[in-house]
């Protein structure tokens, strides 16, 4: 685990132990951690310094570059509702994906499964769609 990731960890950990939180914000807060120690609102200027501070992150994109290798499809299920269209970018800028398909709970029914048929029907290598599980 990146060190900035493993300080705020730690550093969250105490305050809940402590008592300056209660043990949900705790819980919560190393949950958006593990996603990346930056927020998530803040506008990411550099993409590898991005990925780099989050051990799950940077995992995936290993995983990913596997699969990009192999010319497979990917489905990425991410319950972050911010991180979405940041690891949208990301997909975009380091695969040439022209719009990677994202379908969360803000996508009507119709469209999901019109994402999915085309997801499927598309041929010609690498593609990935982003999924939340909520």
């Amino acid at each position: 685990m990146p060190l900035e990731q493993a300080d705020l960890y730690q550093t969250h950990h105490n305050i809940a132990r402590a008592g300056g939180i209660s043990t949900l914000e705790g819980l919560q807060a190393i949950k958006r951690i593990s996603l990346s120690p930056r927020e998530l609102s803040e506008p990411i200027s550099d993409t590898k310094m991005f990925l780099e501070c989050s051990a799950r992150l940077s995992q995936s994109i290993e995983i990913l570059d596997k699969i990009h290798e192999k010319k497979e499809k990917a489905l990425v299920f991410i319950e972050s509702r911010k991180l979405q269209p940041i690891f949208a970018g990301i997909l975009r800028q380091r695969y040439g994906i022209q719009l990677p398909m994202t379908i969360n709970g803000a996508v009507s029914g119709a469209k999901r499964q019109e994402a999915v048929n085309l997801f499927q029907k598309a041929e010609g290598g690498f593609d990935a769609m982003i999924i939340s599980p909520k």
